[in-house]
């Protein structure tokens, strides 16, 4: 393995509130989302997706190369579950410490995924969308639509988003579909059974370059230019993230995007 570039930026451009976390060992490559909380109060003075994926990359590090994706996840779930209990006492119904992953195993040639990360190989993009993502952005992105042809500005609701407040009670009940098979169900890696159809396995034989990223992109290009560029029209274009992409949020006064995004491209 062979990274060609690597890029991870916080969304308000301090790394230690980046709830992304790019994991490079011998026998693994690893891109972990941290899912943003919506009620989980913070645990050793850090954000729930931030406590989530420093245990995870901490994990990633001690795998044995010969790791299946079943053991993997399972070893991910066990260990942040573990270290939850350990430093609080959540309330129940509160969503906890949860992150998206996905991983490249060198001895197996294979990449794991669970949730909605962006992966290409060989220029083929393999993408994910939650259902629940789409109805939540489609929602958020119809409430401003009709504040705008009320007279609301688009500078108003970059000061006060109200579609983001429209979708928050959804947002806030959106945890208990985790590893749930079903109609609105997601797999997600938060300390409880990751069902085997929320795991993806990608045979990458035969495969020479692979491109991994969160979804802080909103499109996936071969290189980092490509997506940074597309990132930056979007963002210049639609900053509240409602017409070109749609978003569960859009970009907030003072930060440097409307998400965390982290890119490694590397040949195998």
């Amino acid at each position: 393995m062979e990274i060609i570039e690597r890029f991870s930026q916080g969304k308000a451009g301090q790394a230690s509130l980046n709830e992304d976390f790019l994991v490079v060992t011998e026998n693994f490559i690893a891109v972990l989302d941290g899912v943003t909380a919506k009620l989980c109060p913070h645990i050793d003075d850090k954000s729930g997706g931030r406590f989530a994926v420093e245990v995870a990359a901490g994990r990633i590090g001690g795998f044995d190369p010969g790791l299946t994706a079943r053991e993997a996840v399972d070893l991910l779930t066990q260990s942040l579950r573990q270290a939850v209990a350990e430093k609080a006492q959540l309330e129940e119904g509160i969503d906890g410490p949860a992150f998206g992953a996905i991983i490249y195993s060198k001895s197996r040639r294979e990449v794991w995924r669970v949730a909605d990360l962006l992966l290409m190989m060989d220029g083929a993009l393999h993408a994910q969308e939650k259902p629940i993502d789409r109805i939540t952005s489609s929602a958020r992105s119809f409430m401003i639509a009709a504040a705008l042809r009320q007279g609301v500005t688009e500078s108003d609701i970059l000061r006060n988003d109200i579609g983001r407040a429209y979708i928050a009670p959804m947002l806030e009940k959106q945890h208990f579909f985790a590893n749930q098979p079903g109609l609105y169900g997601y797999g997600v890696i938060d300390g409880s059974f990751v069902p085997d159809e929320f795991i993806e396995v990608f045979d990458a034989g035969g495969v020479r370059e692979v491109v991994f990223a969160s979804d802080g992109y909103p499109r996936l290009f071969p290189t980092l230019k490509e997506s940074e560029d597309y990132l930056a029209a979007v963002l210049k274009e639609d900053p509240l993230l409602f017409k070109k992409h749609l978003s569960m949020k859009g970009l907030q006064p003072g930060l440097v995007s409307f998400d965390d995004r982290t890119y490694v491209r590397f040949s195998v």
